[in-house]
């Protein structure tokens, strides 16, 4: 299953990685259907359950982002679909910072919740992960 490490790569995508080398990447892996886009200085690369973050500057892998049908998971137990509440049970506290949940413990990981769709009244410990990202940390 492949794996999320917090601050340095999910599954074989590591943070820091060329954009030559991502795109290599994706051939040795089949992988046709991905775009690219322009944001800013960044230019944003999406793939099925993926998106990639390059820097415009020096080519590199700053953010990487995994979504709806990406099965892996971190720290064995954490993935799409998991609850905020599974998050602090498996990785201890978390804050929110600019709409995303970031561990304390685990710098370089995010994730973005979505809604329960049981509640009538939103419970964070029950949102549901909808991405995972991780990222270099300031």
């Amino acid at each position: 299953m492949p794996e999320i490490i917090a601050g340095k790569r999910i599954s074989s995508f590591e943070l820091g990685m060329h954009l030559e080398a991502l795109i290599e990447k994706f051939e040795d892996m089949g992988i046709e259907n991905f775009e690219r886009r322009k944001l800013h200085s960044t230019t944003l690369i999406t793939a099925p359950s993926y998106m990639f973050w390059i820097d415009d500057d020096s080519k590199q892998v700053t953010q990487i982002t995994v979504s709806a049908g990406f099965q892996g998971k971190f720290l064995d137990t954490v993935g799409i679909g998991s609850t905020l509440g599974e998050v602090k049970e498996t990785a201890g506290e978390y804050y929110e910072e600019l709409d995303v949940f970031k561990l304390k413990d685990y710098p370089g990981i995010c994730f973005e919740v979505g809604d329960s769709g049981t509640d009538t009244c939103w419970d964070e410990t029950n949102a549901p992960v909808e991405d995972i990202s991780v990222y270099f940390e300031d």
